[in-house]
C-alpha cells in the first residue's frame, strides 16, 4: 500500500490531529521514525512525494509494530465511539418525535 493512500484513509476519521501534517508526523512517530520535515511530510500526505528508501530507512532499527496498530486502533477505537454516540442520539430523537406526536 501507498503511504498517501493509507494516510488519505485513515486521517478523516482522526479528529484528534487536526493537520495532515501532524498526522503524517504521529504516523512516524508511533512507527519510531523521527522524522520531522513540516512540507515534505504534507507531500507525503498528498502524494506529491514519494516514500522513499531513505524514509523507509528510519524505521529500520526499530520493531514497533504493536505501537503502530495501537496508534491506529485509538484513531478507530475514537471513530467507533463517536458513530456510537451519533446513533444513540438518533434513536433518541426519533423517540421524543413518535412521543410528541401522541
Amino acid at each position: 500500500m501507498n503511504l498517501s493512500r493509507l494516510c488519505k484513509g485513515v486521517k478523516p476519521y482522526c479528529n484528534k490531529i487536526k493537520s495532515q501534517t501532524a498526522f503524517v508526523k504521529e504516523l512516524f512517530k508511533a512507527a519510531g521514525n523521527g522524522y520531522s520535515y513540516d512540507s515534505y511530510a504534507k507531500q507525503l500526505y498528498s502524494g506529491v512525494k514519494p516514500f522513499t528508501n531513505e524514509l523507509k530507512a528510519g524505521f529500520a532499527s526499530t520493531n514497533r509494530t504493536q505501537e503502530l496498530i495501537a496508534f491506529l486502533k485509538e484513531i478507530l477505537q475514537m471513530q467507533q465511539e463517536y458513530l456510537l454516540t451519533l446513533v444513540f442520539l438518533k434513536k433518541q430523537i426519533a423517540i421524543k418525535k413518535r412521543y410528541a406526536l401522541l
